[in-house]
């Protein structure tokens, strides 16, 4: 599984839980703002990552995924985060 869909995995997954969505409700292309998408489920969402992928996301990385306006829009700027972070740590 390449890191696209893995984190597209984890962002799906973690959206539907933390607002009680059916799987098949929460797409890629779904409004955040349609779902209620707030500071509570960013950070659900980024705690999530950061553990799953041993990265730290820098204030930077987490307004531009809160800024996000789709569930694509969101796993982009995640998936930058992650990258940046292991540059930053050299691996």
């Amino acid at each position: 599984m390449d890191l696209t869909t893995a984190v597209q995995t984890l962002v799906l997954e973690a959206l539907q839980s933390g607002y009680e969505l059916d799987r098949d409700s929460i797409t890629l292309e779904t409004d955040l703002g349609d779902i209620g998408f707030d500071s509570l489920g960013l950070t659900a969402v980024v705690a999530r990552a950061e553990s799953e992928y041993g990265v730290e996301f820098t204030s930077e990385h987490i307004l531009r995924m809160y800024q996000s306006m789709l569930v694509a829009d969101l796993v982009n700027a995640i998936e930058t985060g992650i990258a940046e972070s292991r540059a930053a740590q050299g691996s």
